[in-house]
């Protein structure tokens, strides 16, 4: 048995040690216990797209508005910052630590911003981003109200 399968004080005998042949693990988010157990087709093609090519990755510098938002439930960060010009976006970056669904839902999420006026963030709804991936998994739906919630900020920041 390696290191890293031995039991420690900090870890749990939960039902994911059992389909880990009984051996302990430390603790880990529901959404990536998900992603191990679920079949590999658990993501739509869409979302594998954006994940595996995500598109505006990174952050504009000022004075461009960055905002950023996270899930204490799950721990997925996602930082966005956008550039306005004539009340519209005109480019958008973002960062995310997070699961997979949570990489995908921010690629889609910049693509959904540009060109939208400031007015047009305030009709914006999660489903928007689960259609843009073809769908989400109730476990993957988190990623998608995490990007709801960076546009709120967002449209809070942009005044």
């Amino acid at each position: 048995v390696s290191m890293a399968l031995r039991p420690t004080p900090t870890t749990s005998n939960s039902g994911i040690d059992r389909h880990c042949n009984g051996a302990r693990r430390a603790r880990v988010p529901l959404c990536v216990i998900a992603c191990i157990i679920r079949s590999p087709d658990m993501y739509s093609e869409l979302l594998l797209d954006h994940f595996q090519n995500p598109r505006h990755v990174g952050e504009l510098p000022p004075p461009a508005i960055a905002v950023e938002v996270s899930n204490p439930a799950c721990g997925d960060i996602l930082r966005l910052s956008a550039r306005f010009a004539e009340e519209r976006v005109v480019e958008v970056r973002y960062k995310v630590r997070g699961c997979t669904a949570s990489i995908a839902a921010g690629s889609a999420l910049t693509e959904w911003l540009l060109g939208k006026r400031r007015d047009e963030l305030a009709a914006f709804q999660p489903a928007a981003i689960e259609a843009a991936l073809g769908g989400l998994q109730p476990e993957s739906k988190h990623a998608a109200v995490l990007c709801g919630d960076g546009v709120k900020r967002l449209r809070a920041a942009a005044g």
